[in-house]
């Protein structure tokens, strides 16, 4: 109530029955949200959570690419005696 929000509804981000993090809506009206609003922020959510998940995958192959390229321009470095 301190900022003035009377309705806080959340909606866990989930990957693999796993929380990591939360989707959170908040609003200055007393009512409660409705179905259709419970079921959008659950959407969004779980759509979240998917790109999250794509974002660190695509991240860690990006860094396997970049570590596989430096291998292969290190053997096919000629050695310097």
């Amino acid at each position: 109530m301190r900022w003035g929000y009377r309705a806080y509804l959340a909606a866990p981000l989930l990957l693999g029955g796993r929380i990591v993090g939360s989707m959170v809506v908040r609003r200055r009206r007393p009512d409660a949200f409705s179905e259709q609003e419970v079921a959008l922020l659950s959407t969004f959510a779980r759509q979240s959570a998917v790109a999250l998940e794509h974002a660190r995958l695509f991240q860690e192959s990006q860094a396997r690419n970049r570590e596989l390229e430096q291998r292969s321009h290190s053997r096919r470095s000629p050695a310097i005696s």
